[in-house]
C-alpha cells in the first residue's frame, strides 16, 4: 500500500486563542490568571494573541489552572478552513504533480487531497493500492486516465469514479496542453 507522506506546512496552531477563550468562558480576568500562575501579565497577553510560544511547563500551568489538558487545545474544533496555498503539500514522487491535504490536521476519518497535474505527468510506473476502504476520484478540470487491472478509463471534468482502497492503480494526465485538476477522497483509513 502507499501511503500519503505529508510534508509540515509550518503553520503554527492558534493556541493562544483557545487559551483565552476557555480564560474568558470561566470569567478569569489576565491579573487573575496572572496571580494564581506566577506568569505576568504581559507574557500570558503575548500568549494568548499567538505572539510567543508558551514553554511546556508554562502551557501546563495555564491549562492546569483553567483545568483542561494541554490536549483539549490541540484537538480539532467543529469546523476548520484549510486554505490552498498553505496547505500541506504531500510528498510524491511524480514530476509535475502538486499534490496538497486539504482535510484539517488530526481529521482520521477521512482525507481529501487536490491535486494540480501538469500536462503529460504520469503517476508512478507501478499500480498500487491505498490504506483506506475506498478512494474516490473527482475531474474539476482538464482529464486523466486511470489505469487499473481491467484497463484504463478517462475521466473528463465532472466525472468521477470510485475505487476499493485494495484496487491497484495508478494514473496519467493524457493531455499535451491542459493541467488536469482532481480532488481524491479517502474513507475508512487504515493504519
Amino acid at each position: 500500500m502507499k501511503s500519503l507522506p505529508i510534508q509540515p506546512s509550518g503553520e503554527r496552531p492558534a493556541l493562544g486563542a483557545r487559551l483565552r477563550a476557555v480564560r474568558e468562558q470561566q470569567h478569569m480576568t489576565l491579573e487573575q490568571m496572572s496571580q494564581v500562575t506566577e506568569l505576568s501579565k504581559g507574557f500570558i497577553s503575548r500568549v494568548e494573541r499567538d505572539l510567543t510560544s508558551p514553554s511546556v511547563s508554562s502551557l501546563l500551568t495555564m491549562c492546569q489552572v483553567l483545568g483542561i489538558s494541554a490536549g483539549h487545545l490541540l484537538e480539532p474544533t467543529g469546523a476548520a478552513t484549510v486554505e490552498w496555498d498553505k496547505a500541506p503539500k504531500v510528498s510524491v514522487s511524480e514530476e509535475g504533480a502538486d499534490v496538497r491535504m486539504m482535510t484539517p490536521p488530526g481529521n482520521e476519518s477521512h482525507q481529501v487531497t487536490r491535486s494540480i497535474l501538469e500536462p503529460g505527468s504520469k503517476g508512478d510506473p507501478e499500480l498500487h493500492t491505498f490504506p483506506c476502504d475506498e478512494k474516490s476520484v473527482h475531474v474539476t478540470q482538464g482529464s486523466i486516465v486511470i489505469v487499473h487491472p481491467e484497463g484504463e478509463v478517462t475521466l473528463n471534468a465532472g466525472d468521477s469514479m470510485v475505487l476499493p482502497g485494495t484496487e491497484p492503480h495508478t494514473w496519467y494526465n493524457p493531455s499535451k496542453k491542459e493541467q488536469c485538476i482532481i480532488l481524491s477522497v479517502m474513507v475508512g483509513l487504515k493504519a
